[in-house]
């Protein structure tokens, strides 16, 4: 929309909210991952890095979450929910974000949906204006630890066991390097190649 106030970037500024910013992701079981990959805690850490990445790149602290679960049927529904809400508490609480609502209902294959509210923090935009050549790059994680280990884990079998575990609990960065400017900010989910450009 060009009504948007942050066009492009990771989260989303609210209109008329005194600077209140949101976000969502979600995991879809076949096309993020599939079953035999990740067990119910996994998905639960997995999701919540994928929002706090989100917010933490921009300098923004998240305070409260929505969730929203379509799941499958399956025989152990009740203790696989139980386990993945169990973990995702955990973290919310750990880092201080109230889960204030969502929605859950039934699926052909299981879809994690986790959107993210806050307003405290400075604010660090995706590009600036006077970034330059010779600039210095810094990059916080593993490189190839997301979406090409993804493409790894579905095409290349024999080298599952050498991925997976970046892939199942990848890093969970407390806050931003405190250097004196950070001139622009991004999340690096895809490759070092693709964020650079």
């Amino acid at each position: 929309s060009r009504r948007n106030l942050l066009p492009a970037d990771d989260i989303g500024l609210l209109p008329g909210s005194g600077r209140f910013y949101a976000a969502t992701d979600s995991m879809v079981e076949n096309t993020h991952y599939r079953d035999p990959w990740l067990g119910p805690g996994d998905i639960a850490y997995k999701l919540f890095a994928r929002n706090w990445s989100d917010f933490l790149c921009k300098g923004i602290r998240p305070e409260s979450a929505l969730l929203n679960l379509s799941l499958r049927r399956r025989p152990d529904a009740e203790e696989f929910t139980k386990k993945f809400l169990r973990s995702l508490d955990a973290l919310l609480s750990r880092y201080g974000i109230t889960l204030v609502g969502g929605d859950a209902t039934r699926a052909e294959h299981d879809h994690f949906t986790l959107s993210f509210f806050g307003r405290q923090g400075k604010f660090i935009p995706r590009a600036a204006q006077n970034l330059r050549a010779g600039d210095l790059v810094l990059q916080l994680g593993a490189v190839g630890a997301s979406d090409a280990a993804r493409a790894v884990l579905m095409e290349q079998p024999e080298y599952r066991e050498k991925v997976t575990l970046g892939f199942r609990r990848p890093h969970l960065f407390q806050q931003l390097p405190a250097f004196a400017q950070l001139l622009a900010s991004i999340d690096q989910s895809d490759s070092v190649a693709k964020s650079l450009l």
